[in-house]
């Protein structure tokens, strides 16, 4: 089992590494030419950002959420055809 403090420690190295190479990559998409950049849009055009990044999160749950649905389902099936082998031996 991995204690919380490896969890905490790879969770947040890995998020400070893809966090810089995704924000540099939306420099590089959205922003090239330092023209625009976070700090000069409206509170109403980053909330509405935000939304529409809430709404991209709640479909990819969704999606995995039911894949992992699958998985167990498979895993639960696959444990009672061993099981039901394994009497039949």
């Amino acid at each position: 089992m991995i204690k919380d403090e490896e969890i905490r420690d790879a969770s947040h190295e890995r998020f400070v590494r893809l966090a810089k190479l995704k924000f540099d990559a939306g420099i590089k998409e959205h922003n090239p030419d330092g023209t625009k950049g976070l700090d000069r849009m409206t509170a109403n055009e980053l909330l509405v950002c935000f939304e529409e990044e809430v709404i991209d999160q709640w479909h990819y749950l969704f999606v995995l959420r039911r894949k992992v649905i699958d998985l167990m389902v498979e895993n639960q099936r696959l444990r009672d055809y061993i099981e039901e082998q394994d009497t039949n031996e």
